[in-house]
């Protein structure tokens, strides 16, 4: 139980903090990967701790070609690393997929809110045949030039990715493997 009331107290702390100063906080994903480890390590030993150690790098090290890329902030990476020393690897490669799928859909929503649709594949269109017709994989966007209401806080989804693994792993499903 401890670990979900962490889960989901770290998820709503970043998902503030993302909508106030457009970032996730390393000191309160730190802080949780902490007491992650304290709370792994009195249930299962120091294998457990040293476990959850290692758990925070598997989705950094995943995802790490995607903030290269400027697709995903170093913040929401962070975020995946410190549910991982939290859930566990499973969850947290479930919590990703849902979370994909679910922004996905909200970024189709706010791309017609904000009446740049096509604008938006226009680019996308671009950035891929540019990536083919040069052979080398670009930098999707640069985060400089975009307008503020375009903001897109992942931390949200990835809340919502996360409460429903919750819910559908209470009922005894996976997502996708486990």
């Amino acid at each position: 139980m401890f670990k979900y009331v962490l889960l989901i107290g770290i998820l709503a702390l970043s998902a503030i903090t993302d909508y106030k100063e457009y970032k996730v906080k390393n000191k309160y994903l730190l802080l949780t990967v902490l007491i992650a480890c304290i709370y792994h390590g009195t249930t299962t030993g120091l294998q457990g701790s040293i476990k959850t150690f290692f758990n925070v790098f598997i989705p950094i090290i995943i995802l790490f070609p995607l903030f290269m890329l400027k697709m995903l902030p170093a913040g929401d990476i962070k975020l995946f690393g410190t549910i991982a020393a939290i859930m566990g690897t499973v969850f947290t490669i479930n919590a990703f997929i849902l979370t994909i799928f679910i922004a996905g859909i909200g970024a189709i929503i706010l791309m017609f809110v904000h009446n740049n649709f096509f604008e938006r594949m226009t680019y996308l269109g671009r950035y891929i045949y540019s990536s083919l017709i040069l052979k080398k994989i670009l930098p999707y966007n640069n985060y400089s030039n975009i307008n503020p209401s375009y903001h897109f806080p992942l931390s949200y989804f990835i809340f919502l990715g996360c409460i429903i693994n919750i819910i559908v792993e209470y009922f005894g499903f996976y997502i996708f493997w486990a």
